[in-house]
């Protein structure tokens, strides 16, 4: 079985990144922790039930040359910039990936330290061989690892998942081998490669998104505008 598990969330920094999602949901992040040799650390939101929001930005207390930290120094503002499905059986996963004509996934370990000192692990892969980017998933394992969406305030949701692509047929057809369930739609849709993510939050639904043009003074929510 598979679902969405979470969205990652790229900032420059974490303060502000949190600041800047408080102030669209009303509601704030918990600290996550750091990605040793990964040049990152997080804070994390929850969406519900198994899912949560990341909020990914560079770690200062790390060395970021060379890591998935120093590109995140260049970001001007927040985008989205890829989303993880959760696997009950990631080998099972990766193995259906595999036969869609994709190169098999590579599993790795991963792991975090919690400010608390608590330790989680999970197992990652990648899906390679394509040219969707970040609105191809990746694939995550937490086995016995109690699930992040279970820290931070309630009362946000993940209510729709849009993907947007000119190749929308063939990427829609990755998402299918995945076999994900039906919980939270996921809409492959043609147009400019966009990754878009609506939430419901208690100050309103709201959109996010993977552009990377700069968003306007206001960002826009259905019905009202929430002031940034």
């Amino acid at each position: 079985m598979t679902h969405i598990d979470h969205l990652v969330w790229g900032v420059r920094d974490l303060d502000d990144g949190v600041d800047t999602l408080t102030t669209l949901t009303g509601c704030t992040p918990v600290m996550g922790g750091a990605h040793s040799g990964n040049g990152t650390r997080n804070a994390l939101l929850p969406l519900g039930d198994r899912c949560y929001f990341e909020v990914l930005a560079p770690d200062p207390a790390q060395d970021v040359m060379n890591t998935r930290g120093a590109g995140l120094l260049s970001f001007t503002h927040p985008r989205l910039l890829t989303f993880a499905v959760a696997c009950d059986d990631i080998e099972a996963s990766a193995a259906r990936i595999a036969a869609s004509g994709l190169p098999a996934p590579q599993i790795a370990a991963m792991s975090r330290t919690q400010p608390d000192g608590e330790v989680l692990r999970w197992r990652l892969a990648h899906v390679t061989g394509h040219t969707f980017g970040g609105l191809a998933p990746f694939l995550i394992d937490w086995g016995d690892t109690p699930h992040p969406s279970r820290l931070g305030p309630a009362g946000c949701s993940l209510a729709r998942l849009i993907l947007r692509h000119p190749d929308h047929e063939r990427l829609a057809a990755l998402l299918a081998a995945l076999a994900l369930d039906d919980t939270i739609p996921v809409d492959c849709v043609p147009g400019s490669a966009a990754l878009v993510a609506d939430l419901l939050t208690p100050q309103g639904p709201i959109s996010l998104t993977s552009t990377s043009e700069p968003p306007p003074s206001e960002f826009f929510v259905r019905g009202r505008v929430q002031p940034q």
